[in-house]
């Protein structure tokens, strides 16, 4: 039975180092392929979001419009129902709707590990790292990809923290989209195959394009 994530705004300590990442560092990201199950494994619901005094969040189906106020500001899933020891995969897409929007990153409370962004499919660094999901103050949408471990023991306290404008006074607004939350190994099996599968259907469509150009000539 899976388990629904609660979800506030706070402040907390840093997300602890990298070890390996079994992820490979190109072309990294959820295809469409791959919604379907994502939901159907999904364990975050967007109707357990909160705000601080920090920031302002707006919801609209699952839609989530982040008001940051400050440089502690920023939407807090609360982990403390995940399994402990246990390997995750967070996404999400956001894109800037107003203000000024110069870093973007994030951090757990707890001892968590393997804390590593992919940014519209790149490896980029540490979720901690204040530009970890930055790309660019514009307002295109971008995809974060962020994978992470759990502590080895259960703590009430476990959160994970998105931060636009991580560490920045300037104000901001976010819109925030697609969350998906799923064990490594489901994310890992679902992009394995679905990468597998559109290269082999681009494969058959390149083989009937050259048998169809022989043919003509």
């Amino acid at each position: 039975m899976k388990k629904l994530l609660l979800l506030s705004l706070s402040v907390g300590l840093l997300f602890g180092p990298i070890d390996a990442v079994s992820a490979n560092t190109e072309n990294f990201f959820v295809n469409d392929a791959m919604i379907e199950e994502l939901e159907n494994e999904n364990l975050i619901n967007t109707r357990n979001f909160s705000e601080n005094s920090d920031s302002k969040v707006d919801i609209k189906g699952d839609t989530v419009t982040v008001d940051v106020q400050n440089e502690n500001g920023g939407l807090i899933i609360d982990a403390s129902t995940l399994e402990p020891r246990t390997s995750y995969v967070m996404t999400f897409k956001y894109r800037k709707t107003d203000g000024y929007l110069n870093s973007f990153g994030g951090h757990t409370d707890g001892i968590w590990e393997d804390n590593v962004v992919y940014l519209d499919g790149k490896k980029t660094s540490e979720f901690s790292d204040n530009k970890s999901a930055f790309r660019a103050d514009d307002e295109e949408v971008h995809e974060v990809v962020i994978r992470f471990t759990t502590p080895r023991d259960e703590s009430p306290k476990s959160r994970l923290i998105i931060q636009p404008n991580r560490g920045d006074f300037d104000t901001v607004t976010v819109e925030m989209t697609d969350f998906y939350l799923v064990e490594e190994e489901v994310f890992d099996a679902l992009h394995e195959e679905t990468e597998a599968t559109s290269e082999s259907n681009e494969s058959e469509s390149e083989s009937a394009e050259s048998s169809s150009e022989s043919s003509n000539n």
